[in-house]
C-alpha cells in the first residue's frame, strides 16, 4: 500500500539506485525492499535519479536539470536528484561523471546521444539535422569514417537512423534498436530495464507492453506502458524483479522471528 493507503501493482527496487523508470521513485519499506512508484506517490526526500522540482525534494541536495533548454527547448530537459562528482570513477553504477554533476546513463559511444561534450567517450558533442545532438568524431571530406559513418560537414555521422530517431515505417532499419510507434508516433527506440540504462539525452519509459524503452524526454509518456501488473523487466541488480517476491521474503521472515519468539 501507498502512504495514502491506496494498494497499487508495482515492480521491486532498490532506494539509492538507479532501478526504476523516468517518472517513478523507489519507495521503500523495511528491510531494503522498495516499490517503483509514480512520483507523486512517494513523499521526498527522494534517491539519486529520482524525479524532484527543488533541491530540498532530494537526499542529496542537488535537483539538477538535465538537458539543455537553451538549445533544444524545455521540452527536451528534465529533472532528478543527482550528485556531486570529481572524475570518473565516482558516481553510482548506471551514470557517469559530466561537469562535476553525476548523471543518469552511461558515457556515449559515436552516434549516440548526448548533452554535452563530456557525455562523449570521443569529447564531442554535436546536433544532428533532426535536433538530437550526437557523439560524432571530427574528419576530412577526404578521410574516413568507421564503418556505418559517413564524413558530413567535417564530422563522422551515422548511416542509418539511431534510437531517438523518428522513422517512417515500421521496417525502417535502426541501428541499436527498432521502429515501433510510441507516443502518437513512430521512433527509433532501444531497450531498457532501468533509468541507467539509456545513453544522455534519453529517458528510460514504459512501453506499451511495460518493457522499458529509450525515447526522447520529448516524446516521453511518463508513466504510460502497463499497471505494473504485467511483464516485470529484470533491472539493475535484479532490482525490477516482481515486487511479490520482495514483500514474500519479508512475511517469511516476519513469521520466522515470530517462531523463534514463541518458543
Amino acid at each position: 500500500p501507498l502512504p495514502s493507503g491506496e494498494s497499487v501493482c508495482a515492480h521491486a527496487c532498490t532506494p539509492g539506485t538507479l532501478s526504476c523508470f523516468a517518472g517513478e521513485a523507489c519507495l521503500g519499506f523495511s528491510g531494503g525492499c522498495g516499490a517503483c512508484v509514480d512520483d507523486a506517490a512517494s513523499p521526498p526526500p527522494r534517491g539519486f535519479g529520482e524525479p524532484c522540482a527543488v533541491d530540498a525534494d532530494c537526499l542529496s541536495g542537488l535537483c539538477f536539470t538535465d538537458g539543455d533548454p537553451t538549445r533544444c527547448g524545455a521540452d527536451c530537459s528534465y529533472r532528478y536528484c543527482a550528485e556531486p562528482c570529481g572524475g570518473a570513477g565516482e558516481c553510482p553504477e548506471g551514470a557517469h561523471c559530466r561537469d562535476g554533476v553525476c548523471v543518469r546513463g552511461p558515457r556515449s559511444d559515436l552516434g549516440e546521444t548526448c548533452v554535452s561534450d563530456a557525455d562523449c567517450v570521443a569529447g564531442i558533442c554535436e546536433p544532428d539535422a533532426g535536433g538530437l545532438y550526437r557523439c560524432v568524431d571530427w574528419c576530412t571530406p577526404e578521410g574516413a569514417c568507421s564503418p556505418g559513418y559517413t564524413c558530413t560537414g567535417g564530422t563522422c555521422w551515422p548511416d542509418a537512423l539511431r534510437p531517438g530517431d523518428p522513422c517512417g515505417a515500421w521496417e525502417d532499419h535502426c541501428e541499436g534498436g527498432r521502429c515501433v510507434e510510441y507516443g502518437g508516433r513512430l521512433i527509433c527506440v532501444s531497450d531498457c530495464a532501468d533509468s541507467g540504462d539509456c545513453e544522455s539525452g534519453l529517458v528510460c519509459v514504459a512501453g506499451g507492453d511495460g518493457a522499458g524503452v529509450c525515447v526522447p524526454p520529448s516524446a516521453a509518456v511518463i508513466g504510460g506502458g502497463d499497471d505494473g501488473c504485467g511483464c516485470a523487466v529484470p533491472g539493475r541488480g535484479g532490482a525490477r524483479a516482481s515486487l511479490g517476491l520482495c514483500l514474500a521474503g519479508l512475511l517469511l521472515a516476519f513469521r520466522l522471528t515470530r517462531r523463534r519468539r514463541s518458543r
